[in-house]
């Protein structure tokens, strides 16, 4: 199937006659792309490549809001008064086969968000408050998660013994699944990744005025939300099992169904 792109957008208005204040969203836009495969031969010749297995897929979206009153509705200005996001939604998988019976699902998703606004945080000693101060500034914000899972399946047959069982049954089958996976995700709260900041509070004691207690406070340098902070990885299993009998359908006169499953376990 050929890749297909969709496009929708929108917009809101909340007005309150009370304090003239007005709450506008325009415009909000959603955009994406179905699932493709970047590295598939237009011409293939021969077996199906490795790479050629690899898929992706594209989301994002465009928002826009203020907050304000009507009559500064016209003077904004869209960098310093409006709060503007576009995130990107980009996952990419893919399936392959190993030593025949074991099919591997590497996967990998990323995801990004662009601002035009950041903020810096500091402490004031002397009025014991956090000061926070917006710059209007370009912020990138990006965050990604991996994983990787392995399934195959067993099979196994049972016919029972003619002479005790007859032969109603024709046989009993039994399929079992099991599946490993491994996710990981790691800690954008770390200062390597440069999307959070910290500054030093000093607390005033209140027994002493002269002394202080400073701790270390991390923040987002975002206004409108940043990655989770604290690395997890996460090891899952699982055992499907399906047992069926295939029985001789009496019922069957034509000879066309002469057999039909009964589902025991699933």
């Amino acid at each position: 199937d050929l890749p297909s792109l969709s496009l929708s957008g929108g917009m809101s208005i909340t007005q309150r006659t009370k304090d003239s204040t007005i709450n506008l969203n325009l415009p909000n836009i959603n955009i994406s792309y179905s699932r493709f495969f970047p590295f598939k031969r237009k011409n293939p010749i021969g077996n199906e490549r490795w790479y050629e297995k690899i898929s992706m897929s594209y989301s994002g979206a465009i928002t826009n809001s203020i907050d304000t009153k009507e009559s500064l509705l016209l003077k904004s200005n869209l960098s310093r008064d409006w709060r503007n996001s576009w995130r990107h939604s980009i996952p990419v998988s893919a399936t392959f086969n190993i030593l025949k019976y074991i099919n591997v699902s590497p996967s990998f998703s990323y995801n990004e968000r662009w601002y035009l606004q950041s903020q810096v945080k500091s402490w004031n000693k002397e009025t014991q408050k956090e000061i926070t101060d917006t710059i209007s500034k370009f912020t990138r914000m990006y965050d990604f998660n991996l994983g990787v899972s392995a399934s195959t399946k067993l099979y196994g047959f049972f016919i029972p013994i003619r002479s005790i069982f007859g032969d109603k049954i024709d046989r009993i089958r039994h399929v079992m699944t099991p599946s490993i996976g491994f996710s990981y995700v790691p800690d954008f709260g770390d200062q390597k990744w440069g999307m959070f900041d910290t500054y030093v509070k000093s607390v005033r004691d209140v027994t002493n005025p002269d002394v202080y207690h400073e701790s270390t406070v991390k923040y987002a340098k975002s206004l409108q939300g940043a990655p989770s902070t604290g690395k997890s990885g996460n090891i899952n299993f699982s055992l499907g099992n399906n047992v069926e009998m295939k029985i001789r359908n009496d019922k069957d006169t034509t000879g066309k169904n002469p057999y039909e499953k009964i589902s025991l376990i699933d």
